[in-house]
């Protein structure tokens, strides 16, 4: 130490090279455990009592009059001028706020509570104000989008808001909560700023002098491309204005140009170099009498002429100045300017589809900035203030906050990245909590995950087409209690002895035994012959007799319905009624849902066995089937299968509805369902024995039309039926479509076959 200049003390030791390193390691060590000891480096401090930091910056302060307000560095009425008067703007500036607002907003965050107390804010807002608040963020995106500056004014008042007071931010003054919020016209505002940039008051000036003050705390400024140091936003037709005034004055000049060359002038000549205008004995010449013929001729009068004279007319014939060129110029320029594209204004020209998504790009993206800028506003100006107005603890905390997001407005975009997130999450790839968030949703809850598609129909499904497996409530129970069979507990000893008998050999691959003809149900049997419909174009191909030499089992043969039948999920769908039916578990809402299951089994197996028939039918043309598009025969087919599987489904769930009854025995019940089990599956067996050849044969259309023919032709049996008869012979391939080929009825074996052309 010293005292009074003088050191006093031991005198410093000199380290050696070894002392250093081992210093070294102790200061290091020493280091180490400081660190683990000390506190998180960001210290917890509730965001809504967070102090407000004033900016160092210096800022422009351009055109201040002597009460210190400052005029907006650009002519906003201007603005207002030019999209009154001109057509293209003012188009401009409506896509883009219909664009804006197509797709609606939401709001979001992680607490429900918070969520529903913004919404009921923002329904007193609009029943105070007498603004939709839909109107009120509508107002906002026509201001950004035409000025790129937006000024809302708040009303506050206790008496007409659901807020408390609070107390501003950095300051002990308290604050009324808000009622409502105005729109201020952004061409009468004026700002009033200190040097720093800091916004001190904001005046609303109008033409004739009136104005009135409001306090900054009290407005919210919202502005787009603002630059830096400046006071508003520069709007975006700002740039092109020049260009706009450029294409008017030469639109004027080809106006001038048209009135000047509407009507064209006459030149009539008389005489040629060889042969002269001629003069008379009577000193008058030639062409005075041609003029004086001119005048006194009527105006629909006619002049005929020999072959020294020659009539004209005189008009620009191409020498005057070509404006097409600057007018196409300029109107590219204003069009770049707006962020939009020809397409976008009306002007198809030659561009496809494909070009025409690719030149809207630009509008979506300017759109979808605006976008984010409102939603920053939104949530930093006006819920968050909500928020502190609110009883919550901690209303800015992550938990509590909540955000407004526009919906996504380009919509193929949307499906591309949601089959991209769904692609991810089946390859293994992310999870689903990831999914979600690449959906913009947030993860599902344990409540939530209860409500979906899997835990409703597609896990019970699942359990009951399990073997050991129970499915229902009742039966999972009563697995758990016994670990053994879920067998009822009230069965005699023999009735277990002959269940468990049953059961041996049903698992064996005996099939299980309907229930014995009684009187009860020999009336129901019988009635299957008499409801199953023999075929609506008559007997003739009817399924038990034929007048026909055609077997209906050589068309199951050939495209293999058959054994389709017998693994499609319908012997499934049977097997689970009767098991419901038979615990007393039959409900029809339960087999509605089931049965849409299955229908949709039906349908992506029919649909599997058709795509082969198509490609089978498009070789058979003559043409390789990778080498034509064929997504749109593909949905032609899935559609129309899945019309008739649904309405086969309906139909089932109808008859069974009708026939069910809750008070019959469980055998009549049964031997009821299984009626009309019986009568149906002869018309599943039909839409088979129907959709695959009509599939094949709109394969060989197909596979003709790429082929470059026009003509095709319908070949039948010589004992088809009318309508087979009536569509037989030459047809055109050009609108073909799979409604319109053969197989027109079940078993019908027409095809199509090329013509020679």
């Amino acid at each position: 130490m010293k005292i009074f200049g003088i050191s006093f003390g031991r005198k410093k030791k000199t380290s050696s090279p070894s002392d250093i390193g081992q210093n070294a390691q102790s200061d290091l060590l020493k280091r180490t455990r400081d660190v683990s000891s000390q506190p998180p480096p960001i210290r917890t401090v509730s965001l809504a009592k967070l102090k407000r930091v004033k900016s160092p910056v210096l800022s422009f302060n351009l055109r201040t009059g002597t009460d210190g307000f400052q005029q907006p560095e650009y002519d906003m009425a201007e603005i207002g001028r030019v999209e009154d008067v001109e057509g293209y703007v003012s188009r401009a500036f409506t896509l883009k706020e219909g664009l804006m607002f197509k797709e609606g907003w939401e709001l979001v965050g992680k607490n429900p509570t918070t969520i529903k107390y913004i919404k009921k804010r923002f329904n007193q807002i609009s029943r105070v104000t007498g603004i939709p608040i839909q109107a009120t963020f509508r107002g906002i995106g026509e201001d950004v989008i035409r000025f790129s500056n937006n000024f809302l004014v708040k009303v506050r008042n206790a008496n007409a808001s659901g807020g408390r007071p609070r107390k501003d931010l950095g300051s002990s003054r308290v604050l009324q909560p808000v009622a409502g919020y105005f729109h201020m016209p952004v061409s009468t505002v004026r700002i009033k700023r200190n040097k720093f940039g800091r916004v001190l008051k904001y005046r609303q000036e109008l033409p004739g002098g009136e104005h009135k003050d409001f306090s900054p705390e009290n407005v919210i400024h919202i502005y787009a491309k603002r630059k830096k140091g400046f006071a508003v936003g520069t709007p975006s037709l700002i740039p092109i204005l020049d260009d706009i005034r450029a294409l008017r004055r030469i639109e004027e000049n080809i106006e001038m140009l048209v009135y000047q060359h509407l009507f064209p002038l006459y030149h009539y000549k008389v005489g040629t170099p060889e042969t002269p205008a001629r003069e008379y004995p009577d000193g008058t010449r030639e062409v005075d009498v041609v003029k004086q013929e001119i005048e006194i001729m009527p105006a629909e009068g006619m002049i005929v002429t020999p072959e020294r004279h020659e009539i004209t007319a005189l008009g620009a014939e191409g020498r005057a100045l070509r404006a097409e060129g600057y007018l196409k110029h300029f109107k590219q320029r204003i069009f770049a300017g707006l962020g939009v594209s020809a397409i976008d204004m009306g002007e198809g020209d030659t561009a496809n589809r494909s070009t025409a998504d690719s030149m809207s790009r630009n509008l979506v993206d300017d759109v979808k900035y605006y976008q984010r800028i409102i939603e920053e506003a939104i949530n930093e100006h006006i819920i968050k203030e909500l928020l502190l107005e609110s009883t919550f603890s901690d209303p800015l905390s992550e938990e509590n906050l909540v955000q407004i997001r526009f919906n996504e407005i380009d919509i193929d975009s949307k499906i591309k990245a949601e089959n991209h997130a769904i692609n991810s999450f089946n390859g293994y790839a992310i999870t689903h909590s990831e999914m979600r968030r690449l959906f913009g949703r947030e993860p599902l809850t344990d409540k939530e995950w209860e409500d979906t598609f899997w835990k409703r129909i597609e896990e019970p499904k699942t359990l009951m087409q399990s073997i050991d497996e129970p499915w229902s409530p009742e039966a999972k129970a009563a697995a758990r209690s016994s670990q053994t069979s879920i067998m009822p507990s009230d069965l005699s000893e023999a009735e277990r002895k002959a269940k468990e008998k049953e059961g041996s050999s049903s698992g064996s691959g005996g099939k299980k035994p309907g229930p014995k003809s009684t009187k009860e149900n020999r009336g129901a049997r019988a009635a299957k012959a008499v409801v199953t419909p023999s075929n609506q174009h008559g007997t003739k191909l009817g399924p038990e007799k034929r007048k026909s030499s055609i077997d209906p089992v050589n068309i199951l043969d050939e495209f293999d319905v058959a054994p389709a039948l017998t693994t499609v999920p319908h012997n499934d769908l049977y097997r689970h009624a009767m098991d419901a039916i038979e615990r007393d578990r039959f409900d029809l809402q339960w087999f509605k849902q089931l049965a849409l299951s299955t229908s949709t089994a039906i349908t992506e197996k029919l649909f599997r066995l058709a795509r082969l028939d198509f490609r089978r039918g498009v070789r058979d043309a003559g043409v390789n089937p990778e080498e034509i598009l064929v997504a749109h025969a593909f949905a032609s087919i899935r559609n129309r299968i899945k019309r008739y599987l649904s309405r086969y489904v309906k139909m089932l769930v109808d008859r069974i509805g009708d026939t069910y009854d809750v008070n019959d025995s469980v055998g009549v019940r049964q031997e009821k369902v299984a009626a009309v089990f019986d009568v149906l599956a002869s018309r599943l067996r039909y839409i088979f024995a129907t959709e695959r050849p009509k599939a094949y044969n709109y394969g060989v259309v197909c596979g003709l039309r790429a082929r470059g023919a026009r003509i095709a032709e319908v070949t039948t049996e010589t004992d088809a039926c009318d309508k087979c008869r009536e569509a037989a012979g030459r047809i055109s391939i050009r609108d073909t479509t799979v409604d319109d080929v053969p197989a027109f009825h079940p078993f019908c074996r027409c095809k199509i076959i090329p013509v020679p052309e």
